[in-house]
């Protein structure tokens, strides 16, 4: 992850707030590819038993879902039959990711499966609160409690409760943030070379004294 286009001292989030007519709005977010994996389906259930047992947040929760794929069409569907046209918003594609994270309240990733996937890193870059699934990829990345919530996957309830728990929980969302934002620059590009430099210098060490070829 670039550390310094992904820094929360240096975004400009007005043109997204603008476009998605989010101020004065809470603003949760998840980016990524419209497919079964990643888990959009149970975020737009957990959502709707957020407004259930917080209907308060009603006038005020905005959830950005931004990406392109083949359930584009079902998923706006669902969130249509769950009554939450007005608090969910399809972005499509978008340019300017770190303007993207930055103008959300909460990142969220309630992936099936993944690798390491990278908006986490770019959202934990941006020191986003994160709610994400508890799977491989993801809490190898981000550790539950220290730079994330992390939930079962595919249990709307237990996701509805940890946004929840963030949104009400705004000195301890930061915390998150900020601790998610130490650990990015784990994987920041001079992180990046200077272990693979101490992985060949280690093998040539060895070849050498070995009398070994690489």
């Amino acid at each position: 992850v670039d550390l310094a286009e992904f820094d929360p001292s240096n975004l400009d989030a007005s043109p997204v707030i603008e476009r998605f007519g989010l101020r004065g709005r809470m603003v949760l977010g998840c980016l990524g590819r419209l497919e079964w994996q990643k888990g959009y389906s149970c975020l737009l259930q957990a959502l709707g038993q957020v407004l259930k047992k917080a209907p308060d947040f009603k006038e005020k929760l905005t959830c950005l879902i931004a990406g392109t794929g083949s359930l584009a069409v079902k998923l706006e569907n669902q969130a249509e039959s769950l009554g939450l046209s007005a608090n969910v918003v399809f972005c499509g594609d978008i340019s300017g990711v770190s303007n993207f994270l930055g103008a959300l309240d909460i990142f969220v990733m309630p992936s099936l499966r993944e690798g390491q996937p990278l908006a986490l890193l770019e959202a934990m870059a941006m020191a986003r609160p994160i709610v994400a699934s508890d799977i491989p990829g993801i809490n190898d990345t981000a550790e539950a409690g220290k730079e994330a919530v992390l939930v079962p996957p595919g249990e709307p309830a237990l996701l509805a409760d940890a946004m929840l728990g963030l949104l009400r929980d705004v000195p301890g969302a930061s915390a998150l943030g900020k601790s998610a934002r130490e650990k990015a620059a784990k994987y920041g590009l001079p992180a990046y070379i200077e272990r693979h430099e101490t992985f060949y210098a280690g093998l040539l060490a060895e070849s050498s004294s070995t009398g070994d070829n690489i």
